[in-house]
């Protein structure tokens, strides 16, 4: 399962049944004489001012997640060698970065939507607070403050694990980048075998079933290369080109089973 897949599958599970768990971990606790009124008087009130803000958040969204796309293409700009004159680069796929863009517009749409009531509202604000805390069950302060900064938290992880894995086919070596390991450089002449494998492969020690085939590059410490180490999820056609790439370099045939098939 890809990474980005499984990101966005729990984003969407966390967002979609929030009010099933958040009045568990965010009680709302109104101290003595916040509650002023009853629901129905806070609803008569505010419910207009809710849907206003749901329509404008849906917006904020889509705006800030465009802002933020267009702010990553910047950092993967900076953060991957240019290799668009001679190599190939392996990173991760287009989904994962916009699953981060996505959530990071989602995170700062938070703040943004509630800085609007607070200038539309002023000294009301607080009540409205109150009536979306009794809607919900759970303390919407306490949220606005605290859920945004987990989610952008969990984003500059996940685009720092992107941005820092990756593997380079440059003209006279090969580069491996990986998150929180060293990195690798070997020279062509370092490679002693490049090969297709299906089914069940033991790569670097551990055994992993392939249902599409992997291409595995060894080098001559023993190392083995395969699309993971990329940041990128195993896809022989699109790692064909870096591994032709390679063998060419390096003079070794590709050895196992054809991949190619497939993908023609």
């Amino acid at each position: 399962m890809d990474i980005s897949f499984l990101v966005g599958l729990i984003f969407g599970i966390l967002t979609q049944y929030s009010d099933f768990y958040l009045p568990y971990l965010l009680p709302f606790r109104p101290s003595p004489g916040q509650v002023r009124w009853k629901l129905v008087q806070y609803e008569q009130l505010y419910a207009g001012y809710h849907k206003l803000a749901v329509w404008y958040f849906a917006a904020l969204i889509i705006g800030l997640a465009a802002a933020w796309d267009f702010l990553l293409r910047i950092l993967r700009a900076l953060a991957y060698p240019d290799l668009s004159e001679a190599g190939v680069l392996l990173t991760s796929t287009e989904p994962r970065w916009i699953i981060a863009a996505l959530v990071a517009g989602y995170a700062s749409a938070i703040p943004a939507s509630q800085g609007a009531l607070l200038v539309i509202l002023t000294r009301r604000y607080p009540d409205y607070l109150v009536y979306r805390s009794m809607k919900s069950g759970y303390d919407k302060r306490l949220f606005n403050r605290i859920f945004p900064a987990l989610l952008l938290c969990t984003v500059t992880g996940f685009v720092y694990y992107l941005a820092t894995s990756y593997t380079a086919f440059t003209e006279d070596h090969v580069e491996i980048r990986r998150t929180f390991r060293p990195t690798l450089v070997y020279g062509y002449h370092d490679i002693v075998e490049i090969r297709g494998a299906k089914g069940r492969v033991t790569i670097n020690g551990k055994t992993k079933k392939y249902k599409k085939g992997v291409y595995v590059i060894e080098f001559a410490d023993g190392f083995q290369w395969h699309m993971w180490q990329a940041g990128a999820p195993n896809n022989p056609c699109r790692g064909y080109a870096a591994v032709a790439f390679a063998a060419a370099r390096s003079r070794q045939a590709i050895t196992g089973p054809d991949l190619q098939a497939r993908c023609k």
